[in-house]
């Protein structure tokens, strides 16, 4: 809408439309308008997309408008051997949960894509993290959480989010 520097953060998720969102692009600081408004990201595998606006450069007001929001995909697409072990490998046991000062994951056996846990509150920020050795299949922990609801994020060598789990900590 008139040319507007909207402000904006563009989301993903492989995991379902309302959770497991991780930042595709971060377009929160942009001062360049105009009819069109071009971001570009590393190649990414998800199937929901979310698009946040947080203000615009030069305007105050709590209004916006977008005609149109479109993603350009580029690459090859996902073959059926990649998805069974995408599969399989999403396969994480969290227990128990909820949790009050141990919590276990159970990852796939032979696991060598994830490598580090995460424990996020819902403000986002990180309040636990631990790598993992890639010969565990089983990683138990002591945590004194205080009561609450987190997510638990399995990453990649890379940080790339592979699993989200909400885990809910029940301790006193």
């Amino acid at each position: 809408y008139n040319n507007r520097a909207y402000q904006f953060i563009v989301e993903g998720s492989s995991i379902s439309p309302t959770s497991g969102f991780f930042v595709l692009t971060d377009a929160s600081n942009n001062t360049s308008g105009g009819s069109v408004i071009h971001r570009s990201f590393s190649p990414q595998s998800v199937r929901y997309v979310k698009l946040t606006i947080t203000g615009a450069s030069g305007y105050t007001g709590n209004w916006s408008s977008i005609r149109e929001f479109e993603i350009i995909c580029s690459g090859t697409t996902q073959s059926l051997s990649n998805r069974t072990r995408f599969d399989e490998l999403t396969n994480v046991s969290v227990y128990p949960n909820p949790f009050t000062k141990h919590l276990t994951i159970e990852l796939p056996k032979n696991n060598t894509e994830i490598t580090k846990i995460q424990i996020i509150d819902v403000h986002g920020r990180e309040v636990f993290s631990k790598p993992i050795v890639n010969s565990s299949n089983n990683i138990n922990f002591a945590t004194n959480l205080p009561r609450g609801i987190y997510f638990l994020r399995l990453l990649s060598p890379t940080n790339k989010v592979i699993k989200v789990k909400k885990i809910i900590s029940d301790s006193y």
